[in-house]
Order: structure tokens, then C-alpha cells, then sequence
């Protein structure tokens, strides 16, 4: 618990200081309770993110491969010829 203020100029000001740092300590670990939460569900997020990034690269590999075994037996691309 808080030690009470010695200072009688602090009473006199801040009668209910000690009171007050109590409501202010619970008040804090609710908002750091609250914010870890969110930097969960943040790093969740990230994680999909990653998830998604990786499975498109890897799509993007498997793309890459098939097209040049495509050029490699000797299929041409299909290229619209100009009007």
C-alpha cells in the first residue's frame, strides 16, 4: 500500500494522494492488460499475413518452374498479333 504523504503542504493539496495512486495503479494494469491484447491480436494478424505472403511466393515459384518447362519442350506463348 502507499505510504500517506508526509508534507503537510502535500495534504494540504493532494488530501487523498494516496487514495488516489491506488485508483490510478488498478486504472494502469486494466490499460497494460488491454494493450497486450491488442499487441496479440496484432501479432496474429502478422502472422496470416506471413501465411498468405509465403503461400503466394511459393505460387509464384510453382508458376515460374512450369512456365520455363513449358519453353523448355517447346510450347510458345500465345501472343495477340496486332491488327
Amino acid at each position: 500500500m502507499v505510504a500517506r504523504i508526509r508534507s503537510p503542504r502535500l495534504i494540504f493539496f493532494f488530501p487523498d494522494f494516496d487514495k488516489d495512486l491506488i485508483h490510478l495503479e488498478a486504472a494502469s494494469k486494466i490499460q497494460l492488460k488491454l494493450l497486450a491484447e491488442e499487441m496479440q491480436a496484432i501479432n496474429k494478424g502478422l502472422e496470416i499475413v506471413e501465411q498468405y505472403l509465403l503461400a503466394s511466393v511459393r505460387l509464384l515459384d510453382y508458376a515460374a518452374v512450369a512456365m520455363s518447362d513449358r519453353h523448355a519442350n517447346g510450347h510458345r506463348s500465345v501472343t495477340p498479333s496486332a491488327p
